[in-house]
This record gives structure tokens, C-alpha cells and sequence, in this order.
């Protein structure tokens, strides 16, 4: 029972994080890619903090577990949302998830060279056959876009970057940490500098403008591919 849960489970964050991008790209119509991104982030933030607050270990937190979790998030969900929200204006949405879906390669990488990941011959052909994918890609892209489909590229991958190395600073020094605490305080770290960028160079946001398709992205980007996804 236990391992079909978890077979369930695995397809079920895979279809949000393949969706996530189709989404991006749809909200994108009429969504200034930074408002979108740190809305997003903040619709999920005021879910996710009366639940870290409420955990176990937020009474406890260390002050060292509470700087990582801030440079994580800054990471994995300030950078990274604000290069991958930036570059999806330029490239298609299925570019983005294969960019994306570089993060375990580079995890790997960036979990050898902390020394909390081992690497076997399989995990290196992986390495190899992923750096040779992305050089690909970024070659195709070069020699049939334009400039800014190569920079949103370049942006995308970036962000994947990112988030590989908020990931395995987690893994490695975090594990103790409540997850929803986690997830909590890294969406706070996220939201506070991408806020700032956003109305800084986009202004205040005009929802009126917003279509319903603009708004069902935002909400679905914000409650089910964010809160749910954490949780899951």
C-alpha cells in the first residue's frame, strides 16, 4: 500500500511540474513577468505561514538553519522564479520544462562538489549525456532564434541552476528542518526581494486588466503547483 501511495503521489507532482510552465506561459498574456512571478509567491506565502508557524520546529529554529533556508529560498524561488518567469516571455513552453528538467543533473553536480552525493558511472553518463543535451539545445536556439529567445534560454537554464543548488543545500545541511517550515520561510525569503523588483520596474500591478485565463494561471500557479506541490 505504502509504495503505491508513493507511485501516486510521484505521478501526480510530475503532472504539476510538466504543467507549470504551460500555465507560465498562459498568465504571461497579460501578466508582467515579475508581478506574476512574486503574486504567485505571495498568494502561496499566505497559505504556507500560518502552517510554518504552527510546526513543530519553528520555535527551535537555529539561527544557522534560518540563514540557509533564507539563501535557499532566495534561490530556489526569488532568483529562479524571476529568470524563468523573465525567459518564458521568449521561448516556447516545452523549451522551458527541457531547460528546466536539467535541475537533477546539475544537483548532482553541485552535490559532489559538497560531498553529499556520490557519484557511480551511471549518475557520471548521466552528467555527461545531460551537459551534451543543453549544449545542443543551446546551439539550435543560437543558429534559428533570435537574440532574445537565446537570453530567455540562458535565463531558463539559470534558473534551473538555482534551484539545483537550493535543493542540495537543503538536503545537505537542512534535512533536520520541518519540511512545511521550509517551505514557509523560503517562500518569504523569495517573495520579499522579487516584490521589490517587480514594482520597481513593472509598477503596481492592474488586475482589472487581467483576463480569466490570466487569473485561473495565476491561481492554479499560486494553490495547486505551489502549496499542494510543496505539501506533496
Amino acid at each position: 500500500m505504502g509504495e503505491l501511495r508513493l507511485i501516486v503521489v510521484w505521478w501526480i507532482v510530475c503532472l504539476l511540474w510538466s504543467s507549470t510552465f504551460l500555465f507560465i506561459k498562459l498568465g504571461l498574456r497579460d501578466i508582467p513577468p515579475f508581478t506574476f512571478a512574486w503574486i504567485r509567491l505571495g498568494i502561496a506565502v499566505a497559505v504556507l505561514a500560518p502552517l510554518g508557524i504552527l510546526s513543530r520546529g519553528s520555535r527551535t529554529l537555529s539561527g544557522r538553519d534560518g540563514a540557509l533556508i533564507a539563501v535557499t529560498g532566495l534561490l530556489l524561488l526569488g532568483v529562479n522564479y524571476g529568470l524563468l518567469f523573465w525567459g518564458t516571455q521568449f521561448i516556447p513552453s516545452g523549451l522551458v520544462a527541457i531547460l528546466q528538467s536539467g535541475t537533477p543533473v546539475l544537483a548532482l553536480a553541485f552535490g559532489w562538489l559538497l560531498k553529499s552525493e556520490a557519484v557511480t558511472r551511471i549518475k557520471l553518463l548521466a552528467l555527461t549525456l545531460g551537459v551534451a543535451g543543453v549544449t545542443i539545445i543551446f546551439g539550435a536556439e543560437a543558429l534559428t532564434s533570435g537574440s532574445r529567445a537565446l537570453a530567455g534560454s540562458f535565463a531558463v537554464f539559470g534558473g534551473s541552476m538555482c534551484v539545483a543548488l537550493a535543493y542540495v543545500g537543503i538536503k545537505t545541511y537542512g534535512q533536520h528542518v520541518p519540511r512545511t517550515l521550509v517551505a514557509a520561510l523560503q517562500s518569504a525569503a523569495g517573495l520579499i526581494p522579487l516584490a521589490c523588483l517587480g514594482l520597481t520596474v513593472e509598477g503596481t500591478p492592474q488586475p482589472t486588466l487581467w483576463s480569466t485565463s490570466a487569473w485561473v494561471a495565476l491561481l492554479y500557479l499560486s494553490l495547486v503547483a505551489s502549496v499542494l506541490a510543496f505539501w506533496l
